[in-house]
């Protein structure tokens, strides 16, 4: 089992691979030249397979899987494929651009993270030897304000 700090440092790379700290623009539905045609939620929608833990409790589990379903164009839900302790909520999508970088980005209504997470279809070559679809959020669960859950993972 992967320490704490390491899933941490594996879900801030993946913020920093697609910028969502900082992105240049947003839109809640796609252009003609964004590679994310349709509807944003039919991106993401599907099982994940990744690694899930929590600050808080020092939980960590590989191969944890995750179900993402689509509420409407812009708005999932994000459930553990089977029973946990983790909680099934929505999360919000806009389309962000940071350079050349696109992303679809989660936000959790009422959520004390500004960003929740992020969709990106990294490239072939830039960090994996073909295209990839990586999934990250970070939740707060409630309570104390390190009850933090944090998922990356790949369909």
């Amino acid at each position: 089992m992967k320490p704490i700090s390491t899933i941490i440092s594996i879900l801030l790379t993946v913020v920093v691979l697609s910028g969502c700290g900082s992105s240049s623009s947003s839109s809640s539905s796609s252009s003609s030249s964004s590679s994310y045609s349709g509807a944003l939620a039919d991106h993401i929608v599907g099982t994940w397979t990744g690694t899930v833990a929590n600050v808080y409790t020092g939980m960590q589990h590989d191969n944890y899987q995750i179900i993402v379903t689509k509420v409407n164009d812009t708005t999932i839900q994000i459930a553990p494929a089977s029973g946990s302790a983790s909680q099934t909520f929505q999360a919000s999508l806009s389309l962000e651009m940071n350079g050349s970088v696109e992303f679809i980005q989660l936000d959790v209504a009422g959520n004390l993270l500004e960003n929740n997470g992020e969709y990106v279809i990294l490239p072939e070559g830039s960090s994996t030897p073909a295209e990839d679809e990586l999934l990250s959020y970070g939740v707060f669960l409630g309570g104390d304000q390190s009850n933090l859950e944090l998922f990356i993972g790949r369909r």
